[in-house]
Formats: structure tokens, C-alpha cells, sequence
């Protein structure tokens, strides 16, 4: 079990300090194409924030969006994911 919530404390830890970073980085950045990148970076964010969200719903864990990730700034992702993160503990707590 404690391998359980070690990973899910280390996901989020690890997505708040690279929505953290996005967010310094600021908006244009994040949305100019990049050599190398299939999609940019606030696409391929947005994208991490729907399926983390989903995968914790899959998990029976309780998942309330106040922001859309498809349209939501960094800032909103960095809400969303707190939320998750909360998510997942409160779905360990309970097992």
C-alpha cells in the first residue's frame, strides 16, 4: 500500500512543479510550436490534466472539474491537479 501512495504523492508533486514552471514560463511560450513537438506544450498539458482526471474517476475516486481542461490556463490546470492529487488520497484513505 505504501508503494500506492508514495507514486501518487510523487505524481503530484512531479505535475506541480512542471505546471509550476509552465506557469513562469508564461502563456506564449507555452503555446509557440516547438521543434521537435507533435503539439505544444499548453495542448499536451491540457491533455495530461483530462487523463489524469479520468483515470482517478476510473478508479472510483470522486472528480468535481471546475475548470474545463481542454480551455484551461496553466493556472486552472495547477487547481485541477491539486484537486486530483486530493482525489487520489482521499481513494487510498479509503481501500
Amino acid at each position: 500500500m505504501q508503494f500506492l501512495i508514495d507514486g501518487f504523492r510523487h505524481s503530484g508533486w512531479a505535475n506541480r512543479a512542471l505546471l509550476t514552471a509552465c506557469i513562469e514560463a508564461g502563456a506564449e511560450r507555452l503555446a509557440a510550436a516547438s521543434e521537435g513537438m507533435y503539439l505544444p506544450l499548453d495542448t499536451i498539458l491540457r491533455h495530461a490534466a483530462m487523463v489524469e482526471t479520468v483515470y482517478l474517476g476510473l478508479l472510483g475516486g470522486a472528480t468535481s472539474l471546475e475548470h474545463d481542461p481542454e480551455t484551461a490556463d496553466p493556472g486552472a490546470l495547477l487547481e485541477l491537479q491539486a484537486g486530483v492529487t486530493s482525489g487520489y488520497a482521499a481513494l487510498i484513505a479509503g481501500l
